[in-house]
């Protein structure tokens, strides 16, 4: 008789079986450690709406954001004390005004206007595009 594969052993290979996820039982499954396997979503937990969390600046590909109650000047403030010092002629390069959501996207304002619409977060504008002071 061979011996017995501890319970350590099962549950790795057990990580490495593919088969349904035992949550929903609809999905594959994947292992997480060798332990409790889940598929991703169950894993995840329920998704949730998407909102603005900050206002945002993306200047070069990188993006700068600051919680509420920062708005967008504040930021270019911020980019401008950072990059020039000592006297320097401060010039703001090309760049993108936006917000920030609770998945860690960059949005433009139109995307924006539409997220905090569908959240509930605004109902009308001050001006004719979503502003932090549409916000906070």
């Amino acid at each position: 008789m061979g011996e017995r594969p501890t319970w350590v052993e099962r549950q790795r290979a057990l990580a490495g079986t593919p088969g349904k996820c035992p949550d929903c039982g609809t999905c594959v499954r994947r292992g997480y450690g060798g332990f409790e396997p889940k598929c991703d979503a169950c894993w995840n937990g329920p998704a949730r709406p998407e909102r603005i969390v900050a206002a945002a600046l993306r200047v070069d590909g990188l993006v700068w954001a600051l919680p509420p109650p920062a708005r967008h000047h504040v930021l270019l403030r911020a980019w401008t004390m950072s990059h020039y010092r000592d006297g320097a002629e401060p010039r703001m390069p090309k760049h993108e005004q936006g917000f920030t959501t609770n998945s860690g996207r960059f949005v433009d304002r139109e995307e924006g206007e539409r997220i905090a619409r569908a959240a509930g977060q605004v109902t009308e504008l001050i001006g004719g595009v979503l502003t932090s002071e549409d916000l906070w």
